[in-house]
């Protein structure tokens, strides 16, 4: 028989079954993805200690383990996605046991239900990209932290936090928030005298974190981060704090009013106003019981995260994907919100009803999220049309009847690079003038394809209607929108070609 007690399971359950199925439904690599999914093609384990192309910065940990699963399980998205949806679910896990030690049964469900059905926690649990492994460092450290808050005389919080704290720094740049966010909220339970014996382990916790964050950062951010420093300030720049005291308050309160809070779901231009009450609403909550531990480790990652953008290294808010690390957090305090709201209600039968729709909707929200990806097994439909393309351009080839593409690489948007170096057939890459001189003589099946320059701007060039000496004829012609220019154009278009004089 079902009762409330089980509803943790099933959430958890539903959680995870949504990540899992989306993962499984294998939606083609978007425009993001693909960014750094061809770094994989063609670097090895050092060489993703450079700069990436595409100017991404992405920690080594991340790219090391997509190295290992594009090694071990091949080019699928399946392949590549397997280690970012098993962290998506692990974090549903270690969220719930910490909210177990951290708050009252109702309060934990409410964070786990919320965590559980959002939609930016699914999406990024199924995405090559770090955003799950942020979500997944920022779980686990709370839960040591909840561990510490149980059995403030054990050294085994201690210990967990010296010992994982510096292996997620390197699966997650931001984790060093959470990680020194939750050092401070562990010194803060501390109710003895400190003396040297009992600052060893925190000294040594401390120690270990800052080396691992101070070593990443050498060996790959500060060199990712310089090398495409301009680009990244230009495109994150509404994400740090204005200088302008004036200008900086509505910045502060739209952020958190925006995509920071869209659990389980919001949006930017102040569509997360309520989440943010509640927030607010659960950070008072917090105050008056004089919990200051807790306030620490789940406010003092956004004060860190808050300085680093001061300091343009980091962004703030903007954008939920980069603020994966602060949605456990930020999970766990609209839950206190919606927990003393309930309160105000004096009526049990009205307070049970509105529990009772509640948690129907959120679940609601979930199978929302399910039905969708089944219905819709893409992020956008122009990434189908271009894995579809690509495959059906590959069709019939053959080692003597190649598909011919003539541009370049480093001109070709990443999804289309990736489909055609990743996609089972006969391809030959060569120069343009080569392919005019080799057909005169041979037949060719030949992929036109649009160009893009290094800023991302499309090439002002378009298929040639005639070539001397060769017979054009057009198979097909491939016109939709791609990237963030939402104008529909001609991407590629299928020719074959055959010597007029054969």
């Amino acid at each position: 028989m079902f009762s409330p007690r089980n509803l943790p399971m099933f959430f958890l359950l539903l959680g995870i079954t949504v990540r899992v199925v989306r993962w499984a439904l294998a939606f083609p690599l978007w425009g993001d993805e693909a960014f750094v999914a061809v770094n994989l093609l063609d670097r090895d384990y050092l060489s993703v200690l450079q700069p990436l192309r595409h100017y991404q910065i992405a920690p080594l940990g991340f790219l090391w383990s997509e190295k290992f699963s594009f090694n071990l399980l091949g080019t699928s998205e399946l392949a590549l996605r397997a280690l970012p949806c098993l962290a998506g679910c692990a974090s549903l896990w270690f969220f719930w046991k910490a909210c177990c030690r951290m708050f009252s049964w109702k309060v934990g469900l409410w964070a786990l239900s919320i965590l559980a059905v959002s939609y930016y926690p699914i999406r990024h649990a199924c995405e090559i990209k770090p955003y799950a492994n942020d979500l997944l460092a920022s779980s686990v450290l709370l839960w040591i932290f909840s561990i510490h808050l149980q059995h403030k005389e054990s050294a085994f919080a201690w210990i967990l936090l010296a010992t994982l704290a510096p292996i997620f720094l390197f699966l997650s740049f931001p984790a060093v928030f959470m990680a020194l966010g939750v050092w401070s909220a562990m010194i803060v339970c501390n109710t003895k005298p400190w003396n040297l014996r009992s600052l060893y382990l925190p000294g040594l916790a401390l120690l270990l974190i800052c080396m691992a964050f101070l070593g990443h950062l050498q060996l790959v951010a500060d060199q990712q981060f310089h090398n495409e420093q301009q680009k990244h300030q230009a495109y994150w720049d509404s994400t740090f704090p204005p200088a302008n005291p004036i200008r900086f308050l509505p910045w502060f309160l739209g952020t958190h009013a925006g995509n920071m809070s869209a659990y389980p779901m919001g949006g930017k231009n102040w569509a997360s106003s309520i989440q943010a009450m509640l927030c607010l609403l659960g950070i008072m909550v917090l105050a008056k019981r004089k919990q200051w531990a807790l306030m620490v480790a789940l406010l003092a990652p956004f004060f860190l995260n808050l300085v680093a953008a001061a300091m343009g290294r980091y962004p703030y808010g903007g954008s939920a994907r980069v603020a994966q690390h602060l949605a456990p957090a930020i999970c766990m305090i609209i839950a206190l919100g919606l927990a003393a709201c309930l309160k105000f209600i004096s009526k049990p039968k009205v307070k049970s009803a509105l529990l009772r729709s509640a948690f129907v909707i959120l679940s609601g929200f979930g199978f929302l999220f399910l039905g969708r990806d089944v219905l819709h097994p893409y992020k956008s439909g122009e990434d189908t049309l271009v894995r579809s393309m690509v495959r059906s351009s590959l069709l019939d080839t053959t080692l003597e009847k190649p598909l011919v593409i003539t541009r370049a690489k480093e001109q070709l948007d990443p999804g289309i690079e990736w489909y055609l170096r990743t996609t089972q057939g006969h391809l030959k890459w060569m120069a343009f003038d080569e392919f005019q001189t080799k057909g005169k003589v041979l037949p060719w099946r030949w992929l036109w394809l649009a160009g893009k320059d290094e800023q991302g701007e499309y090439l002002n060039d378009s298929p040639p209607d005639m070539l001397e000496g060769i017979n054009l004829e057009h198979l097909k012609s491939y016109y939709f929108p791609l990237g963030r220019n939402r104008t529909e154009r001609l991407q590629a278009e299928l020719i074959q070609t055959l010597p007029e004089n054969p």
